[in-house]
């Protein structure tokens, strides 16, 4: 193999990202979800899980995507029975998002399938493989800060309480905290 091959490392990024993205992302979703989900909404479902007490604003911002957006996908997921709107009593202009059982079941069953499906590709490997694979991601995630073309604000998954201690968006940028 040619070491330091960009045209090889372009393609074998996009082969990945694809990977990531329909295999082990929107195929999970659509395959366990009988309320017919689309992967945006189980974003949005998976952020709400992770941030207890997020209003409209929060999903919105978390998420990235415009307030008028992220209004309409709660009320999808709302009307699929996946998630509620719920006011509080001290200040009614105030309405936070809470998962209903069943959205939370749903998140709870992708991830789980996720992290099969990874594991089952991990065991495939030789152990030494898999070190090294995940030590690259690592540095390549922090080479591309070094770069200037990783900015961790974009980057960051807003994974919450469950996000790692050691994430590697961490070490990309010095005034990064992990939401």
């Amino acid at each position: 193999m040619e070491l330091h091959n960009p045209v090889k490392a372009n393609v074998l990024s996009d082969v990945f990202a694809q990977l990531i993205r329909i295999s082990l992302s929107e195929r999970i979703v659509e395959a366990l979800s009988a309320a017919q989900v689309t992967y945006a909404q189980f974003e949005a479902l998976r952020y709400v899980q992770t941030h207890p007490h997020t209003t409209v604003g929060d999903l919105s911002a978390g998420l990235r995507i415009s307030y008028p957006s992220a209004t309409n996908m709660v009320g999808r997921l709302s009307r699929k029975g996946l998630l509620q709107k719920r006011g509080i009593r001290a200040d009614r202009r105030i309405v936070r998002l809470v998962l209903t059982p069943a959205g939370d079941q749903l998140v709870h069953e992708v991830r789980e399938e996720r992290g099969k499906r990874i594991a089952e590709i991990m065991a495939a490997m030789r152990a030494r493989d898999r070190d090294h694979f995940l030590m690259a991601l690592d540095n390549f995630i922090i080479a591309a800060g070094r770069c200037g073309l990783a900015d961790p604000v974009d980057l960051c998954l807003s994974c919450g309480s469950g996000g790692m201690s050691d994430c590697t968006l961490l070490h990309v940028g010095a005034e990064h905290k992990c939401r």
